[in-house]
């Protein structure tokens, strides 16, 4: 198991914390994997730093399917 940390802006970030969006896309650099865990981090693209946000959660399924961008997955996530 891997734990991936991943900037996350707002409004993303608070979308997914407070439950509306248990899903992530992203490209998979990173070899993501179904019982991975992703740390969520709240990013100021703006000021470039962290905001001292962050939530763990784990990857429960990964797609990859035509229609999404090569390269790229989406993941579904479950708060740990």
């Amino acid at each position: 198991m891997t734990c991936h940390k991943l900037k996350t802006i707002q409004p993303y970030y608070g979308l997914t914390v407070h439950g509306y969006k248990l899903f992530e896309i992203r490209l998979n650099d990173r070899d993501f994997q179904v019982g991975d865990e992703a740390l969520l981090e709240l990013w100021d693209p703006i000021k470039k730093a962290y905001m001292g946000s962050s939530k763990l959660f784990e990857i429960t399924c990964i797609v990859s399917a035509i229609g999404l961008k090569k390269g790229y997955v989406v993941f579904g996530l479950e708060v740990k």
